[in-house]
Parts: C-alpha cells; sequence; structure tokens
C-alpha cells in the first residue's frame, strides 16, 4: 500500500477518535479474504475499542477519487467481505478516500457504508453513534502541461 493511503487511513483514525473517541487498535493493510481462487483483498482492516470498551471491526476500502462506477465496485467488496467475516465480530463497512463526489456519497449513505475524504467530510454510522460531518468535496489537481 502507498504511503499516501497509509497518511489518509492515519487521518481518518485520528478523526474517527476526535469526534466518536473510538480509539484504533490493531491495524493490518491489505487483508486476504474468501476464496483464495478469487484473490480478493481488503485494503485495511482496523479493530477499535467504542468509548464503553466494546470492540468494533472496521473493514476499509481506500479510493484515490471515488465516482459512483467506483463506489459500486468498493459496495460490492465490502459486502463480500461481510459474509466472510466472523459472525460474533461486530464490523462496520467503510470507504476512506481522498475525494468522494456528491451523487458517490449518497450511494454510500443508502448502502449503509461509512465514508472519510480529504475534505474533513465524515459519515460514520454505529449502533447509537451518528457522526455527519458534510464538507464540498475537494476538486483533484489538474495536470498541467509544462514545455520542456
Amino acid at each position: 500500500m502507498d504511503n499516501k493511503y497509509i497518511s489518509l487511513l492515519h487521518d481518518f483514525t485520528r478523526t474517527l477518535r476526535s469526534t466518536t473517541g473510538f480509539h484504533a487498535g490493531h491495524e493490518t493493510l491489505e487483508v486476504p479474504f474468501g476464496d483464495r481462487r478469487q484473490n480478493a483483498q481488503l485494503d485495511a482492516l482496523l479493530e477499535t475499542t467504542t468509548p464503553d470498551g466494546r470492540t468494533c471491526v472496521l473493514a476499509i476500502e481506500m479510493k484515490r477519487i471515488a465516482y459512483p462506477r467506483d463506489v459500486r465496485m468498493a459496495i460490492s467488496h465490502l459486502m463480500a467481505y461481510r459474509t466472510t467475516a466472523p459472525h460474533d465480530t461486530q464490523v462496520e463497512l467503510c470507504l476512506v478516500a481522498e475525494t468522494i463526489s456528491p451523487g458517490s456519497r449518497d450511494a454510500l449513505r443508502k448502502a449503509g457504508i461509512n465514508y472519510y475524504d480529504q475534505s474533513g467530510t465524515l459519515y460514520f454510522r454505529h449502533q447509537t453513534w451518528l457522526v455527519d460531518i458534510e464538507r464540498a468535496p475537494l476538486r483533484p489537481a489538474r495536470k498541467k502541461e509544462i514545455a520542456l
């Protein structure tokens, strides 16, 4: 996993801790799951502790820029992970990206997936907790042509 994604993941955990009181514990990157023939892999798995002492596992899919097509694929990937997770584990599904388009945010909410992007937008729902911080999406940097 790229350092940029790891930095983004740490931004997410800091924001989650400051808004909900969840404390990040063990972090595992590039987690294989399901049937080995499919080579399915989750970008990150984060074990957290809630303020009331319970444990919650966050299954995280990382994207650079999340448009609706990318989000549909991420939703199906996260749902596939949920079916393979142990039944006694409380799992919350999350998408973490540099930028998430407004249409993608709506699709994630409808699917019940938590999300975070670099603009500071955070939607996180877990049992009685609901954090909904909505900010305008950051525009991706345009590539400039330079004279050589």
